[in-house]
């Protein structure tokens, strides 16, 4: 019921006037407008790397030194998403009593050096036990982790496009964070440098629930993506891309992210690049994510190749989802069931019955592991060395490390070079000859294929080989017997080197298809 009173006030207010009303219009279509520009479906903040970097960043984001396993895992149902996508994450406790948690999203690059910003903080979550930790299917020795969803959250349009640390973090003393990757990408803006993180191969060596694809006899033929990553969980994220990511940040470059589901199925981004940039260690390539690099170098596109062991396993996804969620890799014939079939074998790219070495794309392939070898720089100098403060025949100590490439018998890209190389026995077998090379091959549309030949090349990017955030881990150590304490190299000349040959790298590939870069080099050709 109305009172009179307020219907007379009412009647009494004055009216707005033409102007008035038109300016209001505007107005409220201006906000309209900034509310849509904001929610476009896919969009990240509208902020160049640069400035992005320029921000306050802090520490806190690294990897615990201690050995103790987190007191809260847990494992994302994608390895990227877009801003706007919603994110479910499923987190387990070994504790009987239930721990809280907050989940503190850090986006990870330069940061004037301290390699990380915090971008968001969750509501208080409560982790429970799950009924059932592991579970191991018979046969395929598969690992998943069969817990209920515990939060979920969407990627806010504010956040930069990026690689992400969602570091679980329980209230109260005597616990132990434990952390999520996430990349999230930018569905409306693409990048000349797209830098593929490779997620297929750190769930290989995976070892959360007693399997992976190479404790024997405890070997998953199956792996799956839903479970937690072992330890912390960053470990192979924080050895093999990070570097990569902070130094690549540090020279403000304008570059995305994406994992390797996402070549796989061959996100936009990725068909748009000038060049694509791997880390130490990109070892099981899908068929998508070949066909998709082969699509790329057929365009122009420039690959560059900063470890060894590439392409070396073809895992099949499991189902017809996609992205995919498992990956079959039997390795062996006499195991696989699809052992005959040339498009379903999940067998080495190299054997038969798939017979595509690697090399054929990328001019060499891996050869041998457990390495510590010094790198000889070329003489002359070429292209790729050129202003990088290297002397002719300098020796730099421990860059050949690990796992490495080499040219090796058989079909490579005609006009192959070799800028340097090493021969020497394969430590894990002296009757094998091997050796380690940096090597460029032309792609089949004009561009370069570049790969270094060696895992001990990204690690020298922030001179992380044996200091904090990586090698100075003990589980880390721990983990990785290719790691002897005390051998391992982390010479500041040496480093300072092979950060100077990257940036002519990432400077030549960003220009536009480089392939003229090969014939031209004077590098001596690779043998047949």
């Amino acid at each position: 019921m109305h009172n009179q009173g307020d219907e007379s006030a009412r009647g009494a207010r004055p009216r707005l006037s033409i102007v008035a009303v038109l300016a209001l219009v505007i107005a409220l279509g201006a906000i309209t407008a900034a509310r849509g520009a904001a929610a476009v479906p896919g969009a990240c903040a509208a902020i160049g790397v640069a400035r992005e970097n320029a921000r306050a960043g802090a520490t806190g984001w690294e990897p615990p030194v201690t050995t103790a396993l987190p007191s809260v895992q847990g494992y994302a149902n994608t390895t990227s998403a877009v801003c706007g996508q919603r994110v479910t994450l499923y987190l387990g406790t070994h504790s009987t009593r239930p721990i809280v948690v907050r989940i503190v999203a850090w986006r990870l690059g330069y940061y004037r050096g301290t390699g990380g910003r915090r971008v968001w903080t969750s509501a208080v979550v409560r982790v429970l036990r799950p009924k059932t930790w592991e579970a191991v299917a018979p046969g395929t020795n598969t690992v998943t982790a069969p817990w209920r969803p515990s939060v979920s959250f969407t990627i806010p349009h504010t956040w930069t496009q990026g690689v992400y640390e969602l570091r679980l973090v329980p209230l109260g003393g005597g616990r132990h964070p434990g952390a999520i990757p996430l990349v999230v990408r930018d569905a409306t803006h693409t990048t000349k440098l797209v830098e593929v993180l490779s997620t297929n191969t750190w769930q290989m060596y995976n070892t959360w629930g007693g399997f992976d694809a190479y404790s024997m006899p405890r070997t998953s033929r199956i792996v799956s993506l839903n479970r937690p990553y072992d330890g912390f969980g960053m470990v192979s994220l924080a050895g093999d891309d990070y570097p990569l990511v902070r130094f690549v940040e540090s020279h403000g470059l304008d570059v995305s992210y994406v994992t390797d589901p996402d070549l796989d199925r061959g996100v936009s981004v990725v068909g748009r690049a000038h060049a694509l940039v791997f880390g130490s260690h990109t070892e099981y390539w899908t068929t998508g994510m070949r066909a998709t690099l082969t699509a790329a170098l057929a365009r122009g596109a420039n690959a560059v190749f900063l470890g060894a062991n590439n392409m070396y396993w073809r895992p099949m996804p499991v189902g017809t989802t996609r992205p995919y969620r498992a990956l079959a890799i039997w390795k062996l014939a006499a195991l696989d069931p699809n052992a005959n079939s040339p498009q379903l074998a999940s067998l080495k790219w190299r054997d038969a019955p798939i017979n595509q070495p690697e090399q054929t794309l990328l001019g060499e392939q891996f050869g041998c592991t457990d390495v510590l070898e010094p790198m000889t720089v070329p003489n002359p100098l070429g292209w790729l060395f050129a202003g990088s403060g290297a002397t002719p025949g300098q020796s730099l100590a421990g860059v050949i490390y690990q796992e490495t490439d080499t040219p090796g018998a058989g079909s490579k890209p005609a006009g192959t070079r070799v800028v340097t190389s090493l021969s020497f026995a394969c430590p894990q077998d002296q009757l094998t000859n091997g050796g380690s090379a940096v090597t460029l091959a032309p792609g089949s549309g004009g561009g370069l294929v570049l790969d270094v030949g060696t895992r001990g090349w990204v690690c020298l990017l922030n001179r992380s080989c044996v200091s904090n955030p990586v090698y100075a881990w003990p589980a880390l150590v721990n983990r990785d017997p290719d790691i002897v304490v005390g051998t391992v190299r982390n010479d500041s000349s040496a480093a300072q080197v092979i950060q100077n040959v990257t940036t002519t790298i990432l400077d030549a590939v960003l220009a536009g298809p480089a392939g003229k870069l090969v014939a031209s080099s004077g590098y001596p050709l690779a043998g047949s």
